[in-house]
């Protein structure tokens, strides 16, 4: 794991037993006594080794004096992150470049990305776009940053004209760009302006406009709703940095706070109707408990029972999983002389329903992949079956249900 400004310098700065050969030498030995990366315990500083995400704002961390915090709202970033000051401070700032759900902490971090968290850190662009032969692919934003830090001679490509933007960015390499930083720049400053501020709360709310309701609680999304209207009244009329700063800090927090809702995860609808298919008004238990269709249910095993005045009441047993499911109750008259046939979800047969007493009935099983047929049960009882086919005649109401092995 990388060490960064955790210990004295003395303790790892000096005497790394690997970079006396190594090209950027004296870059490193100026950014760990500058306090900005150290090294291993076992002395070394591996300059080859690649910079993850986490770690590179780890590093551009330590250049700022003042440390203000603001939350990121990564949904793959906690607090308890060992990141989680460094995204914070990105925040505050403005710098952090990447607007997906996820951080993705552990992945390396390109040349490009270092160019642009370094433009964004010290609020530079050029209205050219860069010269390198392999750019053309980059987006203006990027070839403008681009060209800013080559102009400035912070940033240079290889001998054969390119820039090689997608290449992972090296701990030598992170070392040489903190010192021209540093040089020709100085420590960045805190201070941002009423535009840094105000482009800093649009992106937000890009973000928070972009949510529908479709999948959280209406508390959390009403209150999500109420940020949102309070920061574009805000935005529209203040020019009090601090308020500004607040109303974003207020709509993160909204974000932050959405909570998913299972109201569709789990939903569970019945339709009753009778044996010509009209729709009757009937009454549905779950597990003995009053139920009505469109309620969510918990996964597992449920008894359903259905009944209606003048037809013959239906229970049966069903297995739900972590989804929702439609189930449709075709009751029989009182007097009718037809049974009902209750199948699985992965069998099928062409007498399902309603079907006369006697009838020679063919099921076929589905068995998941890597899975096989063991038996069939019918109404509880064990039926073996050399195939994936069982067949019988049917004489009363019967539920076929089937277990794979």
């Amino acid at each position: 794991m990388l060490i960064l400004a955790l210990a004295p310098v003395s303790t790892f700065a000096h005497n790394f037993i690997d970079i006396d050969d190594n090209w950027a030498k004296s870059y490193i030995d100026w950014a760990a006594e500058k306090n900005l990366i150290q090294g291993f315990p076992d002395k070394t500083f591996k300059p080859q080794d690649r910079v993850s995400r986490a770690q590179v704002y780890e590093i551009f961390k330590n250049l700022w004096e003042k440390k203000d915090f603001e939350s990121p709202s990564f949904k793959d970033v906690s607090y308890k992150s060992w990141f989680w000051n460094a995204l914070a401070l990105a925040q505050a700032k403005n710098y952090l470049i990447y607007d997906s759900e996820n951080f993705m902490p552990s992945a390396k971090t390109t040349r490009i990305e270092c160019a642009m968290i370094i433009s964004k850190i010290y609020r530079i662009s050029s209205d050219s776009i860069d010269n390198f032969k392999d750019t053309s692919n980059l987006s203006k934003e990027e070839r403008n940053a681009l060209e800013s830090l080559r102009s400035l001679g912070i940033i240079n490509g290889f001998l054969d004209g390119s820039f090689k933007p997608q290449d992972p960015l090296t701990r030598a390499q992170v070392c040489k760009i903190l010192n021209l930083c540093v040089d020709k720049l100085g420590y960045p400053k805190d201070d941002q302006t009423l535009d840094d501020i105000r482009s800093s709360l649009k992106k937000v709310l890009d973000k928070a406009q972009a949510i529908k309701n479709d999948s959280y609680t209406n508390r959390s999304y009403e209150n999500l709703i109420y940020e949102t209207d309070r920061a574009l009244e805000i935005l529209a009329r203040s020019t009090d940095k601090l308020e500004i700063q607040n109303a974003r800090k207020n709509l993160e927090n909204a974000l932050l706070g959405l909570v998913k809702s299972k109201e569709n995860k789990n939903k569970l609808v019945i339709e009753i109707r009778n044996e010509i298919g009209e729709v009757l008004d009937a009454d549905v238990t779950l597990d003995k408990k009053d139920f009505k269709s469109g309620q969510n249910i918990s996964p597992g095993r449920h008894l359903i029972e259905v009944n209606a005045k003048g037809y013959k009441p239906e229970s049966s047993f069903f297995d739900f999983e972590d989804a929702s499911r439609h189930l449709i109750f075709i009751l029989k008259r009182e007097d009718s002389s037809l049974v009902r046939l209750i199948l699985a979800p992965t069998l099928s047969s062409n007498s399902e329903g309603l079907v006369e007493p006697g009838s020679r009935v063919e099921i076929l099983a589905s068995p998941p992949f890597g899975k096989s047929l063991k038996h069939f049960l019918v109404n509880g009882k064990i039926k073996k079956s050399n195939e994936d086919k069982l067949i019988f005649i049917i004489k009363e109401d019967s539920t076929v249900d089937v277990v794979y092995e």
